[in-house]
């Protein structure tokens, strides 16, 4: 398959006058992987015309008890902003920005500000850390994102009520917010985890220290602290949770060599897929624009990201897995432009000893991911998940899903950005103009009862 190669000849060209030929080969052989106008026609099929947001599968989209998501409808968008085929999302139709804003707009609670399904437990206190915070993320990074013309101008949206460093319309620009009743009781998650104790910087250092124990052993739980880093930017608390990271990061690395083993750099004693999940997640603690810092041992870390990125493509690993280790090398590049630009070419050029092979081997882990109708399923088991933060999501099929393709795109982009090499992209504004035409043409969707258990 030449898709990629053949929709952009030109820059093909320009990147082999700049690039390794082996390097450019294996590029090719993995854009060649996607078939743009395929997932155009699967991404299109998940739209639902008349609630205004995109499920997360054929499966969802199909069934009696599922609906659309917040997260799957930001997360289409932006694959297609990111693949090429649509330039920025306020160049989408006004009719079609405006059923999505007042699709994300209805699930947001007046009594708490926060985002919640209707097919979901209502109440950040019955949701996962990770469930409440992403679709608060989402969600106003939607909304705040997206302009509607009204008169000619542009018009900001604004989520409906305050929530966080968010500003409803009426307050913007003010020193006032919305009131909200006071934070519910704290309470055990479904996983038996305490919530976050906000009620104090050293409440909040307390918990850290307790919630996180086991990070040497598993950095797991980096994702659920990355769902809720909003909530901690807005406490004031993101320097508690850069303290803790710098402390036990530099404990690991001072026991690694104290042992005579090569330092990880990491939080993690293991390297294997979860270390690098770390890396990602702490990051974006470490880049926030305000209370960022260094992050420390870059080309340890760098080349703990290619070892992962070489192990074989074999036993139980998920399209974030393959994402996380590109991804985490570019967060770690974009520390290092504002704290340690003089690093980064000896960084890339750690990158550079090997890496045909690595683009090779990234090819071999996606590929039994790919589908004929142009998406990627999330597992290696080729279905997709059932729950996702402890809440129903699909029936678990062999099919596609919007959060693997996000995933499995970016990292596609995510190497070309990590090299320094200009983005050649998967789509065309041609697949964009077929996008738009679909969802022109969407009808109700007719679902069926959820099938029963043999």
């Amino acid at each position: 398959m030449e898709n990629a190669k053949l929709r952009y000849p030109e820059k093909w060209a320009e990147l082999e006058k700049i690039a390794p030929v082996d390097v450019v080969a294996a590029l090719k052989k993995l854009a060649a992987a996607f078939d743009g106008t395929k997932m155009i026609e699967w991404m299109s099929g998940l739209w639902d015309v008349e609630r205004g947001g995109f499920y997360y599968s054929n499966s969802a989209r199909d069934t009696e008890g599922y609906l659309p998501d917040i997260e799957s409808t930001y997360q289409l968008i932006n694959v297609l902003v990111g693949n090429g085929a649509i330039n920025g999302r306020n160049t989408l139709p006004e009719p079609f920005k405006a059923k999505m804003i007042n699709f994300i707009k209805s699930c947001q609670s007046p009594v708490d500000g926060y985002f919640y399904h209707p097919q979901w437990p209502q109440g950040k206190e019955n949701l996962q850390n990770d469930r409440y915070g992403r679709d608060l993320s989402w969600s106003t990074g939607f909304i705040n994102n997206m302009t509607l013309e009204e008169g000619g101008e542009q018009v900001k949206q604004y989520p409906n009520y305050c929530i966080l460093g968010y500003k409803c319309k009426k307050h913007e620009g003010t020193d006032e917010r919305c009131v909200f009743p006071p934070e519910p009781p704290r309470r055990e998650d479904a996983r038996g985890k305490t919530k976050p104790d906000f009620s104090s910087r050293e409440a909040f250092s307390a918990w850290l220290e307790e919630y996180n124990a086991d990070i040497k052993e598993n950095s797991g739980r980096a994702h659920q602290l990355s769902s809720i880093r909003n909530v901690i930017t807005d406490k004031g608390y993101i320097d508690i949770v850069l303290d803790h990271l710098d402390r036990v990061q530099e404990e690991l690395y001072a026991e690694q060599t104290a042992r005579g083993l090569e330092p990880t750099g990491l939080w993690q004693t293991n390297i294997n897929y979860y270390a690098i999940w770390g890396l990602l997640k702490y990051s974006g603690y470490y880049n926030d624009p305000v209370y960022g810092r260094e992050l420390k041992h870059a080309e340890d870390i760098v080349r703990t990201c290619i070892k992962v990125i070489s192990l074989p493509p074999i036993g139980d690993y998920r399209m974030n897995d393959m994402f996380n280790q590109w991804q985490g090398i570019q967060s770690l590049l974009n520390n290092m432009k504002r704290f340690n630009p003089d690093g980064i070419e000896r960084v890339r050029d750690i990158l550079r000893s090997d890496l045909a092979s690595l683009i090779d081997n990234s090819l071999k882990k996606i590929a039994p991911f790919a589908l004929e109708d142009g998406s990627f399923t999330y597992t290696s088991e080729r279905r997709s998940l059932t729950r996702i933060y402890g809440v129903p999501i699909s029936l678990g099929l062999c099919e596609g899903d919007v959060n693997a393709v996000a995933l499995v795109t970016a990292m596609y982009k995510g190497i070309f950005t990590c090299l320094g090499y200009p983005v050649i992209n998967l789509q065309t504004p041609q697949d964009g103009k077929l996008f738009l035409e679909l969802i022109e043409k969407a009808q109700p969707i007719v679902k069926k009862p959820i099938p029963a258990q043999e």
